[in-house]
């Protein structure tokens, strides 16, 4: 409840601050909140605190880390929003390889570390360098020749006086992400061409969640698989996964099983099939039935993994005994995840209306959110189901 109820209100909030304050300044605080997190974190590993103490100022962490993500996460959705759409498809292979070096990380700790303070110390660590470099990054991202011509890329408009008729202005605006519309300067315009200001108004509380509804309106389908990937996935995994018992309780098994076989493969096939979402596009958007279908057909996975060697089963029957089906399962659910995922927020974009593709990239978030939230949610009764 303290990670999933900030992360999906702040996402409800990101599409507020999408006309309030650049995306630029949004990844900054949002990884500024991320990163203090993470530093408190590590302090925390190294106090001794009373357990009601720890708890509170675990809990405030908690939300502080889920609020900065979402933040985060609603700033780059909207720069990705003025970019190619095959950038979208790198974001996201990007948050995949996230988890990957998060899993790999957990590995080399539990190997090296050689107690729990220690080896928590160490992961946190590793996460805040990557945060640092990754806003060094971003601080370097407006010197890069190619963001820059589609972050301050010109729009020509052709505007027509529909009274008389006789009158046509041509109007050469400099639209930018990070800034309102304004015209040109008249050393870019012919002279005798009028110069018109345009001016945009502030708008009210009512225009601005009808702006909310229509951004959540517009995806359509690709909204709902964004949401139903990530919800099926949450509800399944990790919490139904880990109470799955091994035939072998070899200690090496014990040991590393679960982080190789569970988490690293996860990753590693949910980064594959958003790289092959990338290359292959396929589904193609218009086939929105065999998308549609391609998604609800990983219910199927549930009825799998509720029928695994799960520890105190009452009513359903063990019908996969063997360890090697963990192994299978978790591949089929992180590639079709992945690949889910990749091709909704990649067609997403292309449903938003004109001059709303922002608020429908921020809005296909809050879409991930409700399905983290509602899957988290999900896995408790799912366990009592057993």
């Amino acid at each position: 409840m303290a990670a999933m109820i900030p992360f999906a209100f702040f996402n409800i909030v990101n599409l507020f601050l999408t006309s309030l304050c650049k995306p630029s300044i949004r990844f900054h605080i949002g990884n500024g909140m991320v990163f203090l997190g993470l530093v408190v974190t590590i302090i925390l590993v190294k106090l001794q605190l009373a357990a009601r103490t720890f708890f509170a100022i675990t809990l405030t962490v908690v939300v502080m880390l889920n609020t900065g993500c979402a933040i985060l996460q609603g700033s780059v959705l909207g720069i990705l929003s003025y970019l190619p759409p095959h950038h979208v498809g790198g974001y996201l292979e990007g948050q995949a390889l996230a988890g990957i070096l998060a899993s790999v990380s957990n590995l080399v700790v539990i190997a090296a570390a050689s107690d729990m303070s220690s080896s928590a110390s160490a992961y946190f660590a590793i996460a805040i360098a990557f945060i640092a470099m990754a806003t060094s990054l971003f601080l370097l991202l407006p010197k890069n020749p190619h963001y820059s011509y589609y972050l301050h890329k010109p729009c020509k408009l052709l505007l027509i006086d529909f009274a008389s008729h006789t009158m046509e202005f041509h109007i050469v605006l400099f639209i930018t992400a990070e800034q309102n519309v304004e015209p040109l300067n008249s050393s870019q315009e012919p002279d005798d061409i009028p110069e018109v200001v345009i001016h945009k108004p502030r708008a009210s509380f009512k225009e601005t969640l009808w702006a909310i509804f229509s951004s959540l309106r517009e995806p359509g389908l690709m909204g709902f698989v964004a949401f139903f990937s990530l919800y099926l996935t949450l509800s399944l995994f990790p919490s139904l996964f880990l109470t799955i018992q091994l035939t072998d309780d070899a200690p090496w098994r014990v040991k590393y099983y679960k982080p190789i076989f569970l988490f690293l493969l996860f990753n590693i096939c949910d980064y594959i099939s958003r790289k092959i979402a990338v290359l292959t596009k396929w589904p193609r958007q218009n086939q929105r039935l065999l998308l549609l279908v391609y998604s609800l057909l990983r219910l199927l996975l549930v009825l799998a993994v509720m029928f695994c060697n799960q520890a105190n089963k009452k009513y359903f029957p063990v019908l996969f005994h063997s360890d090697v089906f963990i192994p299978v399962f978790i591949v089929l659910l992180g590639f079709t995840n992945g690949h889910l995922l990749t091709l909704a927020f990649m067609y997403a974009p292309s449903y938003a209306s004109p001059g709303n593709e922002e608020k429908v990239s921020v809005a296909m978030g809050l879409y991930v959110a409700f399905g983290l939230g509602l899957g988290v949610a999900t896995s408790f009764p799912l366990s009592l189901l057993l």
